[in-house]
């Protein structure tokens, strides 16, 4: 199952890049359109966001809305060494991010203010594939499913994607963890809110 995940990891994230910039624009306003419209985005008063990079789906000016609009925010910042994610609280986007190992931005060390994963009521994750129940592929360094085994039960867990990144079906093993929903610039996949 290894090698199938790793070959349609190959296969998206080609394709994923050979989205046209206008385009990948175009639809990152209508995945963003279509999140804020979320009602169980509307309720979470802690909503934790990737910082987009390379081609993933944009989520700076997600970002930056929930923190103009007072939402309380936290990113993601990757101990390489323990193999974890640290959920900390982001206050000012332009002061507390820098360019971290991976290549995405994260909090400087003096602006990590850690957040208990259990507090947080809303997870946006990236993907490279996901599927129509809502499985995903991400970069297969494990650190998102370590991650969201931590979340509190009640937490909602939205995938944000390209549509040429969702497909009937995806392989899954019992450590993955399966989005509740999935934003596409189609609109939105998975439960009735």
């Amino acid at each position: 199952m290894q090698l199938k995940k790793r070959e349609l990891r190959k296969q998206y994230l080609q394709l994923r890049g050979q989205i046209a910039e206008e385009s990948a624009r175009e639809s990152d306003r209508r995945i963003l359109k279509s999140l804020l419209a979320m009602p169980v985005l509307a309720r979470a008063r802690c909503v934790m966001t990737y910082v987009s990079y390379d081609r993933e789906v944009d989520t700076i000016e997600f970002v930056k809305f929930c923190l103009a609009n007072g939402k309380r925010i936290a990113v993601p910042k990757a101990d390489s060494i323990r193999k974890v994610l640290i959920a900390s609280e982001l206050q000012d986007f332009e002061r507390d991010l820098h360019v971290g190992p991976f290549k995405v931005l994260e909090p400087w060390p003096q602006t990590l203010r850690p957040i208990e994963p259990t507090a947080i009521d809303v997870h946006i994750v990236p993907g490279v594939v996901f599927d129509e129940q809502g499985w995903r592929i991400g970069l297969g360094l494990g650190y998102y499913d370590r991650f969201l085994k931590t979340i509190a039960p009640s937490a909602v867990k939205i995938g944000l994607a390209y549509e040429l990144q969702v497909v009937k079906t995806l392989p899954h093993e019992p450590w993955d963890v399966c989005m509740d929903y999935i934003v596409t610039e189609n609109g939105v996949l998975g439960s009735a809110d």
